[in-house]
């Protein structure tokens, strides 16, 4: 419904935004994936250019973090236990 559920709602359990280019292993990456308005997929960043995350109507996969990925990544959150 274009609810920004990610965005509003990261902080609260216990996430902050980082720059990207800190990124490390842990951290999740939010996406705007075909969506006109809001961020809607996610992504778990393990290291070495590589993401774990899940595609409708298929199994969680890792993937190469390639340039479609970084292109619609819109941020990246950190959790506090790894600050």
């Amino acid at each position: 419904d274009g609810q920004a559920l990610y965005r509003n709602n990261f902080s609260a359990e216990g996430f902050i935004e980082v720059p990207m280019e800190t990124m490390q292993p842990h951290d999740v990456l939010l996406m705007q994936v075909r969506s006109p308005a809001v961020e809607n997929h996610a992504a778990i960043y393990l290291g070495n250019n590589t993401i774990l995350h899940h595609l409708m109507n298929s199994l969680s996969c890792k993937t190469t973090y390639e340039a479609y990925w970084q292109r619609h990544t819109t941020a990246v959150l950190r959790h506090r236990h790894f600050l």
